[in-house]
């Protein structure tokens, strides 16, 4: 279950509440961290769970001899291969269980789209404890035998520029950030220029994990043409970790595009009028593509009724790649179950929040 332990008590407050809920987990850290948990743990009345969580630790630095061999390990495709929690920074985290199964059928999926192979050269500064990060730019890319390359995130964070550096440098033809990360590199570059950076090899350049602007993506592109980066490698993307990840890709190397919809009348079952005369009530929604294979998606009113194109409503998603459940929480995962259950479907789906443009399959 991989975890991020955060700079703030509240990152450190919510690896407590994750251990209480896993049971009696084994935990992997260094001694410095352990030290700054068990003084939180002291401070929120959580000791008792640090007690416990201690006595099953085992440290990095205690690590001194690598040579013995390891077990092959074969797990059946139902197997649960790890757990990925929520942020936990609105209610308790919930833990969406992933199988062996569940992480192949999106690799497969996204790879039928994407089309990686091992010509590719990744870099990614995500943290490999968030989906895009450790599914969509590691085990997908591990799978298809790609060069990967991986920047701490705090680096990016310090350094931003560096992310495009290394990109040129190592001739990276696949990278990513969420929206927030184009923002913070354009705010941090200025009116500069990347003087000897050649960025043509890029074919694909995803953008997901939180809601995107497309006028943000148009700054990027522009403010970037000259370095050879294609506007078409900009790939906007849709996934969730209730899906393993990938929901929906648009074709590699068509430039993206995005849809005007009035946004006084995007409400749920109310038709979205398209390119508003007035530019006050225009929202624009950026285009995601189509869904992956391996997913199933329906665009629905609550009555879990499909919608005819152009109108707004819930996602319900279902397939190979959907997790069979949240663990630990019988009561959240039964209550999704029975709401978002896709009619003709033999599996249950989850229900997603957001806007964005998918085109019907």
């Amino acid at each position: 279950m991989p975890l991020a332990v955060g700079i703030s008590d509240e990152h450190r407050h919510k690896l407590l509440r994750v251990a209480r809920k896993l049971g009696r987990p084994l935990l992997y850290t260094d001694a410095k961290n352990l030290e700054r948990l068990e003084a939180l743990a002291a401070q929120v009345g959580e000791t008792d769970t640090f007690n416990e969580l201690k006595s099953r630790a085992f440290l990095v630095g205690s690590i001194t001899d690598i040579s013995r061999p390891g077990k092959l390990h074969r797990p059946a495709p139902d197997d649960l291969a790890f757990i990925q929690f929520s942020s936990g920074s609105t209610s308790e985290p919930k833990g969406v269980m992933l199988t062996h199964g569940n992480l192949l059928a999106n690799v497969k999926g996204a790879t039928a789209i994407g089309k990686y192979d091992d010509q590719d050269v990744t870099l990614s500064w995500m943290p490999l404890t968030h989906d895009m990060g450790l599914i969509g730019f590691f085990l997908m890319q591990f799978a298809n035998r790609a060069h990967v390359h991986l920047m701490p995130t705090e680096l990016f964070v310090r350094r931003p520029l560096l992310w495009l550096q290394v990109a040129s440098k190592k001739r990276v033809t696949i990278t990513c950030s969420p929206n927030f990360g184009y923002r913070h590199f354009l705010k941090v570059l200025g009116d500069r220029r990347l003087d000897g950076v050649d960025l043509s090899s890029i074919r694909q350049i995803y953008n997901g994990a939180e809601p995107i602007s497309v006028p943000l993506c148009n700054e990027f592109m522009s403010t970037l043409a000259y370095t050879g980066l294609e506007r078409h490698a900009m790939y906007p993307v849709y996934g969730l970790a209730e899906a393993s990840l990938a929901v929906a890709f648009p074709e590699p190397g068509q430039d993206y595009r995005w849809v005007r919809v009035n946004r006084t009348s995007s409400a749920w079952v109310r038709g979205s009028t398209l390119n508003p005369a007035d530019p006050r009530d225009a929202l624009e929604l950026m285009c995601v593509g189509r869904v992956v294979p391996n997913v199933e998606l329906r665009i629905a009113d609550p009555a879990r009724t499909a919608l005819p194109d152009g109108q707004v409503g819930h996602l319900l998603i279902g397939g190979a790649s959907v997790t069979r459940g949240y663990f630990g929480d019988p009561e959240a995962d039964g209550a999704g179950r029975r709401r978002r259950r896709l009619g003709r479907y033999g599996r249950s789906g989850f229900h997603a929040r957001g806007l964005a443009c998918i085109s019907p399959a």
